[in-house]
């Protein structure tokens, strides 16, 4: 049987993870359709923009592969004893 430790990160990564394809895809869709707003010929992404998207990006990643699971690991480990 896996420990309420590890179970409790897997589900904060899971959990991070959706949260990450989630905003990424919002960003993304407001993206495309302000360029497609632009019109044809603002089709490519500003590279300053893309350069200021990057810290975003990052936050985003360091919270679901880093943050979430580690807090879902510390829950486990506080809690999993109660729940068994």
């Amino acid at each position: 049987m896996i420990e309420a430790g590890p179970m409790g990160a897997i589900i904060g990564l899971g959990c991070g993870l959706a949260n990450y394809v989630l905003v990424m895809r919002l960003i993304g869709r407001q993206i495309s359709a302000e360029l497609a707003e632009a019109g044809a010929g603002a089709l490519t992404l500003d590279p300053d923009f893309a350069r200021r998207l990057r810290p975003v990006r990052l936050m985003m990643q360091i919270a679901a592969f880093g943050f979430l699971p580690l807090v879902g690991y510390l829950i486990g480990r506080l809690f999993g004893s109660e729940v068994s």
